[in-house]
């Protein structure tokens, strides 16, 4: 699950994941996800943010896409597996957006507790909370509104928040990994910054109970050109 990705159309999802066994699905920026600072609304950065999830082929579970409300750069799916219906939502906020940016991440979240099938939901992303603190103190006052809302929804919404270390180069707790079912995440971990590419943030991991079968990769006919092209007539 990827954030910032900087992506756009003319770029190809294999020029981004390059092995062929993962179904990847994005969302790059547009002025319909990204909208205007509030301060300047004649503003709006066309290149950068951009969330992207890769799912690995041979994971035997059906997979959707989940619609988004306009307005956040944010993506989400759903696992059916083995019954069971997991969420993975990528989000990138920009920490000057107002108060309808909060309205549409958080009204593109609801629809994940509607239905008969109770869902297992994993929110990951940078959300450039930077005056909130984790775990959450009560007695310390936030200056920041759009903070102070997003975690009253969070607490509306039963999710729970797993990163409580830095997670970039100035000592902030910027991306996070939220979830309604906290006992099924294990092994969380915030990585070196240089560990998957050159950034300010740190990379994060875990991993997620589940019983997952995997699909057997199909056979594949690989041409040898080593012995048997001729090089003279290419």
């Amino acid at each position: 699950l990827l954030n910032e990705t900087w992506l756009k159309k003319s770029i190809k999802d294999h020029e981004v994941i390059g092995n062929v066994n993962y179904n990847v699905y994005r969302n790059d920026r547009s002025q319909l996800t990204h909208p205007a600072d509030p301060s300047n609304p004649l503003k709006f950065r066309k290149y950068g943010g951009g969330v992207l999830i890769a799912v690995k082929s041979d994971i035997g579970a059906s997979i959707k896409r989940l619609s988004m409300r306009k307005g956040a750069e944010i993506l989400a799916i759903e696992l059916d597996i083995g019954g069971n219906k997991y969420v993975f939502c990528t989000v990138y906020r920009v920490g000057n957006l107002g108060e309808s940016n909060h309205e549409s991440i958080i009204n593109s979240i609801k629809p994940f507790y509607g239905g008969r099938n109770h869902r297992k939901v994993f929110i990951v992303g940078d959300l450039n909370l930077s005056t909130a603190s984790w775990p959450v103190n009560e007695d310390i006052a936030m200056s920041n509104r759009i903070d102070r809302l997003f975690l009253d929804s969070f607490d509306e919404l039963g999710l729970h928040q797993c990163v409580n270390v830095p997670t970039h180069c100035k000592g902030k707790t910027l991306d996070l990994l939220l979830t309604n079912m906290a006992s099924s995440v294990t092994n969380v971990n915030v990585s070196e910054h240089t560990t998957i590419c050159k950034s300010d943030h740190f990379p994060i991991s875990f991993e997620v109970k589940a019983n997952v079968k995997f699909k057997k990769s199909p056979k594949r006919k690989i041409f040898n050109f080593k012995n048997l092209a001729n090089w003279d007539q290419l």
